[in-house]
């Protein structure tokens, strides 16, 4: 509700009364809202991204690795999930306020 708000009332609001102030407020708002959003769907992507990496490692850079060094690093993955999803987080959030205080 409050982004629909700022959005539709507040942005023209500030756009006829020519405040400055308010307009880069609602700009901010949007720009949250973004940055919420990519880090969610990064977050929510991290598995697939994760055994699409392994897949190219295993298949494209180390294939004359034995069977079990594959199976080893997929129980690795597997038992540390938690740890490496606490981790993507981190990172996806500090990579987009870097990119935020950058622009």
């Amino acid at each position: 509700m409050t982004y629909g708000v700022s959005v539709y009332y507040l942005l023209p609001l500030a756009l006829v009364s020519m405040n400055l102030g308010l307009l880069l407020q609602v700009f901010f708002i949007i720009l949250m809202s973004m940055f919420q959003g990519l880090v969610m769907i990064a977050h929510n992507t991290q598995r697939l991204v994760q055994s699409l990496l392994r897949a190219v490692l295993f298949l494209l850079l180390l294939p004359l690795e034995p069977g079990s060094t594959s199976a080893l690093v997929r129980a690795n993955m597997k038992a540390h999930s938690l740890r490496n999803s606490r981790t993507s987080f981190i990172f996806a959030s500090a990579v987009g306020f870097t990119i935020f205080l950058l622009a």
